[in-house]
């Protein structure tokens, strides 16, 4: 798809054409523009899967293209963007591939590295400071990360963090120093310059792949789950969740596996794919207990594909704890047969590999007696 501007005006010689995308950079006088227009254009058309194409020629007038794929698709649009060389942009090569705020004010250090990363198959939107970081945000509809770049990595790169997650919540960051930061924040890795482009690299895939950094629990939450269980094994569960997640940090599935060790024969683990607004879950494994009390073995079946009773009951939850990180818990009262009344507990607990994002859900299951208590006769 395209959408062409065209004009018929003064037109542009090539000395202001190949840095009319740059942002702050501007011809009119200094209080008629911000030299955020067109970079805002491009970070927008980038972010979508797509490319922005100028062509201006002095005194004939100026043609603005911006290319953008259809679903699924990717931009192959002929004479993109170019460069000062009068070299064109190569289209990108996925729609898919993830989009880098670069935040550097060295222009010969931004421009060397955003190449690097392009060539990476990184999608980069550039900012000069931090006022044209926070004005790009609005033009990027996603960010996978954020590179920091700034004199004082201390102060001045955490603050603007913190102002950027606003517009874009949670999102990954690595900072470039000088010098290391006297109080490092939990969850953003800090790199000494002269930056190594491998260890650069790692860095930004491991941000991006373990995924975004998680809000601090809400402990009132986990409190009111605790008000309401019976169960002392789901009990002791949650406390072990609750005592293994860190600030910003899920506990590891191997490592909540282990707390949870004594109600193994009661336990399951679910393991999410898809995507997240229409998401599976399979079976990974489940406790000898449960499949005696189901009759069946539930591992390697998906959640919508098998006869699961109590565990597939109240789907909702799996999708719940999938999208928030934080557990769920839910109830029911039911007879068997003609025995007792029975209480059916379960509690789901979103783990992680590496720490970040939802890729495992450790459940737990209690059924208990609810028959009522028969006072002895007296002796």
């Amino acid at each position: 798809m395209q959408i062409a501007v065209i004009d018929d005006g003064h037109g542009m010689p090539p000395e202001v054409l190949c840095r009319a995308t740059a942002p702050m950079f501007t011809t009119k006088a200094a209080d008629k523009g911000t030299g955020l227009g067109l970079p805002m254009v491009l970070a927008f058309a980038q972010s979508s899967g797509g490319q922005l194409r100028i062509d201006s020629t002095p005194d004939e007038g100026t043609r603005v293209e911006i290319w953008l794929p259809r679903m699924g698709d990717s931009v192959e649009a002929e004479g993109a963007t170019a460069d000062c060389h009068g070299r064109e942009a190569p289209p990108p090569t996925r729609a898919e591939r993830a989009t880098l705020l670069y935040v550097e004010d060295d222009d010969l250090a931004r421009l060397a590295l955003a190449r690097m990363l392009r060539e990476a198959n990184y999608q980069v939107v550039e900012a000069t400071g931090p006022d044209v970081a926070l004005a790009l945000t609005y033009a990027v509809p996603k960010l996978d990360a954020v590179i920091l770049s700034l004199p004082t990595p201390d102060a001045n790169s955490m603050a603007l963090l913190r102002r950027l997650r606003q517009q874009h919540p949670r999102v990954p960051a690595v900072v470039l120093a000088t010098r290391p930061p006297r109080h490092a924040q939990q969850g953003v890795p800090v790199l000494l310059k002269p930056v190594n482009n491998d260890e650069l690299l790692a860095a930004l895939d491991e941000q991006i792949i373990n995924g975004r950094v998680m809000d601090p629990v809400d402990t009132s939450y986990l409190d009111r789950l605790i008000v309401r269980m019976r169960s002392p094994a789901l009990l002791a569960a949650l406390a072990s969740w609750r005592d293994a997640r860190g600030e910003h940090y899920l506990p590891t599935t191997a490592a909540l596996k282990r707390m949870t060790a004594a109600s193994e024969d009661w336990s399951f683990i679910v393991e999410p794919s898809g995507s997240e607004d229409a998401p599976a879950f399979r079976f990974v494994s489940i406790g000898p207990g449960l499949e005696r009390q189901l009759g069946r073995t539930l591992s390697g079946q998906t959640l919508d594909g098998c006869d699961a009773g109590e565990l597939v009951a109240m789907s909702a939850a799996y999708r719940r704890a999938l999208r928030t990180g934080l557990p769920s818990y839910e109830f029911a009262r039911y007879g068997l047969h003609d025995g007792p009344p029975v209480l059916f507990e379960r509690l789901i607990l979103p783990t992680s590999v590496a720490g970040r994002a939802v890729t495992h859900l450790l459940g737990l299951a209690s059924f208990s007696n609810l028959a009522p208590m028969v006072p002895e006769s007296p002796q």
